[in-house]
């Protein structure tokens, strides 16, 4: 009985995702896809792309229980190439041994 209780109790805060085939989710309908768009409006661009670092402050500010964890992903980057939603741009700098990632959400083309 405590088994089950917990059971539930644990798979209800964690969202499953098929990771042999992630298409299988419907991401756009996912908080976290919504909140990395959210990001894309409410905070510094660089060009017409957003830094995944201030896009993931942004999402700690709003909702710090949605995190990449609970799709078992381990980033958000990680979303943001899984979900296949969003362009990347992944840059490094050699002098001060850091990179950064920008994104935006591709553009839905439809067919007609």
């Amino acid at each position: 009985m405590l088994y089950k209780q917990l059971r539930e109790e644990v798979t209800s805060k964690v969202k499953y995702i098929n990771l042999s085939n992630p298409s299988e989710k419907a991401w756009e309908n996912t908080q976290i896809v919504k909140l990395l768009r959210l990001a894309e409006t409410n905070t510094d661009r660089i060009g017409d792309m957003t830094l995944l670092a201030r896009a993931g402050e942004f999402i700690k500010s709003q909702e710090p229980e949605c995190t990449p964890k609970k799709y078992g992903i381990k980033t958000l980057k990680g979303i943001l190439k899984v979900s296949g939603l969003f362009e990347i741009i992944e840059s490094q700098d050699v002098q001060q041994n850091s990179g950064s990632v920008l994104y935006k959400s591709k553009v839905l083309r439809r067919l007609g």
